[in-house]
């Protein structure tokens, strides 16, 4: 469950008026992000350039794939939490070993 944002502080310095505007700000953010119906939430791009995200957002160094990301884990299967942490440690350790053996590969086997 995500935790209250209510513990954010905010500097000595900013005003009243504008530690009010962030945390509107902020809030009609997380609205839009949290929408159920995928048509009506925010992209990431949107969500990226919002007002809420200026300090953070930099453009020239976020890239936009764009390929179709599909996750490896099926919508329709329940899985418990035991499942799921031993499904992610196999996938992280194959793909850790395939990436070692094309690096070996690619080194001449050295």
């Amino acid at each position: 469950m995500l935790e209250p944002l209510r513990s954010l502080s905010f500097p000595l310095s900013i005003s009243s008026s504008k530690r009010s505007h962030h945390r509107l700000c902020g809030a009609l953010w997380r609205r839009k992000l949290l929408v159920f119906n995928p048509n009506h939430r925010l992209s990431v791009e949107e969500a990226l350039a919002h007002p809420y995200m200026a300090d953070f957002h930099n453009p020239a160094d976020e890239p936009v794939s764009d390929k179709i990301i599909v996750l490896p884990i099926s919508d329709n299967t329940k899985y418990t939490v035991q499942e799921y942490r031993w499904g992610e440690a196999i996938a992280v350790r194959s793909r850790h070993t395939t990436l070692n053996l094309s690096r070996d590969v690619n080194e001449g086997g050295q």
